[in-house]
């Protein structure tokens, strides 16, 4: 009896560990390019604030990947956090939203070495990346995005220990049945 509550508990912790706002998050995007039939792709790490903004999500510290083949450079900042502000030829506020579309109309803005992109949601199935560089722009509309949070170190930390538990109740109980 006593084993069975301990694998019973070990088996309880594993299945509900979960990330408690996640601070980073991996973006995939895929979208039809503009007048071809390429598609556009790109894959992101952002890392976000712990907490939410006064504008009901949480800010973008950073970003990172590759988009369109091109290496991500930064994050363009926005001075104006939680509100929008306007640069390089795009209106953001650089927050992710813990709902679809994870990004609002004003989106979430960074540089490539080529110019300047934006992703943004208009509902949820369907985002825009576009792209601004020589005073034009090119990018892809009605793309879809996955937003899948990276855990935590604690909770990596709570899952192995309870594989660790189940391992360990298990031996025991092999034990105890050939004793």
């Amino acid at each position: 009896m006593k084993n069975t509550k301990f694998v019973i508990a070990a088996i309880a912790s594993v299945l509900f560990a979960q990330s408690a706002n996640a601070a980073q998050y991996i973006l995939n995007y895929s979208g039809t390019k503009l007048g071809q039939t390429a598609i556009l792709f790109a894959t992101l790490k952002i890392d976000t604030a712990d907490f939410v903004n006064g504008g009901g999500g949480y800010d973008v510290n950073s970003v990172t990947g590759t988009v369109d083949g091109e290496t991500v450079l930064g994050l363009i900042a926005n001075p104006n956090t939680p509100g929008t502000t306007q640069a390089a030829g795009f209106v953001f506020n650089n927050i992710l939203f813990n709902a679809n579309p994870a990004f609002d109309l004003n989106g979430l803005a960074f540089t490539t070495s080529t110019g300047s992109w934006n992703l943004w949601g208009t509902d949820t199935d369907a985002y825009t990346l576009m792209k601004y560089a020589g005073g034009r722009y090119t990018g892809a509309v009605d793309g879809q995005l996955s937003v899948a949070a990276v855990p935590e170190p604690a909770s990596w930390a709570m899952l192995i220990t309870g594989f660790g538990m189940i391992g360990a109740a298990t031996r025991r109980r092999r034990f105890a049945l050939t004793a």
